[in-house]
């Protein structure tokens, strides 16, 4: 199995090269160093990159939430935050990048694995989940059934192209609303209804 490659984004010099070190140690790859966020993502852009250690507080045009935003959404690489910093607002923006954790400076090599594995464990569930979500989306929008999913509530959460031709809804306007009120069931050949035929069903 190949070693993990871990990019560091750390702009002090003796704090990233001993990171470095602690790393090499602990079997994983370390094939750069940036000092700052735009350096780092000019790196990923044109090399394979398995996990991005950053520092949360880093100098130059792009802070570290907005550079591990990017390197989340833009190239699905997992992001973990070394921190000397416990402040309460910057934990929480942390929190809405995405990150796949922190690590506290100073910290200990065993702490600092455990929190890889965890974060790359991870990163690995997500795309295999995403991979099979998107399998059942095109099987679901593929097959000649109507298909209309809701949530423990009754509230739409998707519909098929078939469901939409036959309700005459769009998912987009259908989702959030209930499913009665776009499915009417008609019981009979005069076109009566039971109102409460959905809830019967569900």
């Amino acid at each position: 199995m190949a070693k993990p490659k871990i990019l560091i984004v750390e702009d002090e010099w003796i704090i990233a090269n001993d990171l470095k070190t602690s790393l090499t140690n602990s079997g994983y790859i370390v094939p750069s160093i940036a000092a700052t966020g735009s350096e780092a993502i000019e790196y990923i852009k044109t090399k394979k990159i398995n996990l991005v250690l950053m520092d949360i507080v880093l100098q130059g045009e792009m802070d570290a939430i907005e550079t591990a935003k990017e390197i989340i959404s833009g190239f699905d690489i997992p992001v973990i935050y070394l921190t000397a910093y416990t402040d309460e607002t910057m934990l929480k923006q942390a929190k809405k990048s995405g990150a796949y954790g922190y690590l506290d400076k100073p910290f200990k090599d065993r702490e600092m694995q455990a929190t890889i594995e965890l974060a790359l464990y991870r990163h690995k569930m997500e795309k295999k989940l995403k991979a099979s979500e998107d399998q059942l989306y095109t099987t679901l929008i593929s097959i000649n059934d109507a298909v209309i999913s809701t949530d423990n509530t009754g509230l739409i959460i998707f519909m098929n192209p078939l469901a939409e031709s036959l309700t005459g809804w769009k998912v987009k306007n259908a989702r959030k609303k209930r499913l009665e009120d776009i499915f009417n069931i008609r019981l009979d050949e005069k076109g009566k209804g039971d109102e409460n035929a959905v809830s019967k069903i569900i």
